[in-house]
């Protein structure tokens, strides 16, 4: 199975009531990355002396407290060599104003004062800076969240910034103009790596997806393509959406198939096909088991097109991953330009499995998804844990051939 990338959960102030609270977020955090977590300074500085994590994630204010300085050195270097350490979840609701000034001004050099706490709707900030591995289209803009907000935030440092005419939102005080040189969200670059701020204070929908993003775990890109979207569509949910919409980003659901002898979680990353968004599919394909390469089999142009992806996939994984060529439209038979055979003969050709499908309506969509778990090598069943058998999870990549918009629909 591919590796994950890890986060590293900094809690040296935790208490009991963080996961239940987040659940949500820990829950959909796990999904696409393996998590460590450190409630001590010493299981703190043993792991970060260890290891070398995707990101930091600090829970808490337990890093702002003077006893764990030496974590905090620890968590300085990592950002300095080129880390990303995001603050978030329950840091901004505790950590007092001294403590907070004091990190971002004293230990991280950032001019940042703590600013108000109210909830308003804040938009993306598009002029802001972010990490190249974090795609903008992903933040959902607008959204409302209650916040601990920044002042003095460098125009290019907030991520996050007030509506125009944005008012605070209350069902006790009456509502007030919001200060719109503050931030909820903040990002900053220190040494060779980027430190996040988020203030919310609450574990809402957009909070998490903000997170999940900053994180760069959460990437939407998008554009018209050859029906890749509704093939994932019509496997999670048995529908199909006669209005196309355009896929914005690289997204991300996963689904628990149940097999004869086993439990497969397979875990979707369903990509854009635009050459301007190429160069950051590589990093998904790496931590891929499985790519599917979609074609439209009434356009010869996407089959070409799909030996270009199937180099990209084995550029970054050689023989170590299962490619899956599927020619998809079936539907649009008397419209066919790209043979079965000629399908066949190509999926031979590059070694790949071979499968024609058509999500409009549904014609073999469930018989891809079976055969990418069943063809899994090493997936025998790991017996039953609390009455239920684990799943295990797997990557899969999904990648369209590029085209120009269809008529009608990606079916």
């Amino acid at each position: 199975m591919a590796e994950r990338p890890e986060i590293f959960l900094l809690s040296l102030a935790f208490q009991d009531f963080l996961d239940e609270i987040y659940s949500s977020f820990f829950d959909n955090l796990s999904k696409l990355a393996n998590l460590k977590r450190a409630k001590t300074s010493n299981g703190a500085i043993r792991y970060l002396e260890a290891n070398n994590p995707k990101a930091i994630l600090v829970t808490d204010e337990g890093l702002a407290r003077a006893a764990n300085g030496a974590v905090l050195e620890k968590v300085l270097s990592y950002l300095r060599n080129g880390g990303l350490v995001a603050f978030g979840v329950l840091f901004s609701n505790w950590v007092s104003l001294d403590a907070w000034e004091k990190l971002f001004n004293e230990t991280f050099g950032l001019p940042w004062r703590q600013g108000d706490y109210h909830r308003a709707t804040f938009q993306f900030n598009p002029s802001c800076t972010l990490p190249t591995n974090v795609v903008k289209d992903s933040f959902p803009s607008p959204y409302s969240m209650k916040a601990v907000h920044v002042q003095d935030a460098r125009p290019h440092e907030k991520i996050f910034v007030p509506v125009p005419g944005a008012m605070t939102e209350s069902h006790v005080f009456t509502p007030s103009h919001v200060d719109e040189t503050q931030a909820a969200v903040a990002g900053a670059t220190v040494g060779n790596g980027f430190l996040v701020y988020a203030g919310d204070v609450n574990p809402e929908v957009g909070s998490e997806k903000v997170m999940l993003t900053l994180l760069g775990l959460l990437v939407f890109l998008g554009e018209q393509s050859v029906g890749k979207t509704s093939l994932i569509t019509r496997f999670m949910y048995d529908s199909f959406d006669n209005m196309y919409q355009a896929t914005i980003g690289i997204d991300f659901l996963s689904k628990t198939m149940y097999l004869e002898d086993r439990t497969v979680r397979l875990q979707l990353w369903d990509t854009a096909g635009q050459e301007r968004f190429r160069s950051l599919i590589p990093s998904y394909i790496r931590d891929s088991s499985v790519a599917v390469v979609v074609y439209d089999i009434s356009s010869q142009k996407t089959f070409a097109q799909t030996r270009k992806w199937i180099d990209d996939v084995r550029g970054e994984r050689g023989n170590d991953v299962i490619i899956v060529l599927v020619g998809n439209k079936t539907d649009l038979n008397d419209k066919r330009e790209v043979t079965t055979q000629q399908g066949e003969e190509e999926a031979k050709r590059v070694g790949a499995m071979f499968v024609e499908t058509s999500a409009k309506v549904g014609h073999n969509v469930k018989n891809l998804f079976r055969r990418i778990a069943q063809a899994l090598p090493g997936m025998e069943g790991e017996g039953e844990t609390g009455g239920q058998a684990q799943a295990n999870m797997i990557d899969v990549s999904i990648n369209p051939s590029q085209t120009q918009a269809n008529e009608g629909c990606a079916c």
